[in-house]
């Protein structure tokens, strides 16, 4: 379900200091050297993910600013190393991000022809 997303190809945003325990039942999608629990399904149509596959370099600005304290207060992360790593990394992983979401929508049924319509440019997620 996350080949769109893989490490080797397609880095994701994050920088929390927040983890979870993995919910009973639920299947381990990805982890990080930091984190064991990055992602994780349940049944055909639940996802939890501990990480932002649909961030855009705008969005990212506002983010900046809205969390500005949660960033100065986890250890090893500045936001000029997010802006550097965005500018590098975030046309790579819009085009990945959301072929991964139109994945699982796919998937789990809910994406529907006339979301398809109103995403023409959006490749089918098999590609």
């Amino acid at each position: 379900m996350l080949r769109h997303l893989a490490p080797e190809s397609t880095p994701v945003l994050h920088w929390h200091g927040d983890t979870f325990d993995l919910p009973r039942g639920a299947l381990l999608l990805a982890s990080s050297q930091v984190y064991a629990y990055q992602a994780f399904a349940m049944g055909h149509n639940v996802l939890g993910l501990q990480f932002h596959p649909e961030v855009t370099l705008e969005g990212l600005e506002r983010w900046y600013i809205g969390h500005a304290c949660e960033i100065a207060s986890t250890p090893g992360v500045k936001v000029d190393a997010l802006r550097a790593a965005a500018a590098r990394f975030a046309p790579t992983l819009i085009h990945c991000g959301r072929k991964f979401l139109i994945q699982w929508l796919e998937q789990t049924g809910l994406y529907a022809p006339a979301l398809k319509a109103a995403n023409p440019t959006a490749a089918p997620a098999g590609e």
